[in-house]
């Protein structure tokens, strides 16, 4: 395992994009708020780099709107050029008539955005697995939540999105998750914000960069 990567796991997590925080504890989540579009996608791509732009941490990536094989590519080529390649792991909620693999990452598909059983044993064997090949931390990335909000009962959903931040907590790992606040009412976005630790606001002004924030003290 490299140097760059044992640095990784005894650090606080550093990201490619500028945040209100050099560094964010390891144990967190954070929640993006935002249109959802290409440039937040890419937003959030760049959220799984390290703040020196190399990729330091293994990656899961669950995907509620876009096809994996999609994700997949749009994450090769907002990294390319980067030294360093960690596993890359994605949950496809998209359905799909028939199985895919991708080069350079493992997917798996999932019965829907409403899969939410599927989709917590799933996350919770990829990071096993990047544990078990000496990676003690995982940069867990859920976009977008708002597919499953048509799916599920929204206290379902909470519950579900309770245990995903519980075991970024217990790994180490690091939750990046993303919602669009214009697709759900009042109510709905407050239960959801209230699970994470940080909030980010971002929209397409400067670069599709971050006009507010919570919880970055």
């Amino acid at each position: 395992m490299s140097s760059q990567i044992q640095r990784s796991a005894i650090n606080g997590y550093t990201f490619g994009r500028e945040l209100p925080v050099d560094e964010v504890e390891k144990g967190k989540s954070i929640l993006v708020k935002g249109p959802s579009d290409p440039e937040r996608r890419d937003f959030v791509i760049d959220l799984l780099k390290s703040g020196n732009g190399m990729l330091a941490d293994p990656s899961v990536v669950v995907t509620t709107n876009e096809v994996g094989k999609n994700v997949a590519q749009r994450y090769h080529s907002r990294l390319e050029g980067t030294d360093i390649h960690p596993p890359l792991g994605i949950i496809d909620c998209m359905p799909s008539p028939t199985p895919y693999s991708v080069r350079e990452a493992s997917v798996v598909q999932v019965g829907g955005p409403g899969d939410l059983t599927g989709v917590g044993v799933e996350v919770t064997k990829m990071i096993e697995s990047m544990n078990n090949r000496g990676y003690e931390r995982v940069r867990l990335v859920l976009d977008s939540i708002c597919p499953m909000t048509m799916y599920a009962d929204i206290e379902v959903l909470f519950r579900f999105l309770q245990t995903m931040v519980g075991c970024i907590q217990a790994t180490d790992s690091v939750g990046v998750f993303t919602i669009d606040p214009d697709s759900h009412d009042e109510q709905t976005l407050s239960m959801i914000t209230y699970l994470f630790d940080y909030v980010l606001d971002v929209d397409g002004y400067s670069g599709f960069g971050v006009v507010g924030s919570t919880g970055f003290d």
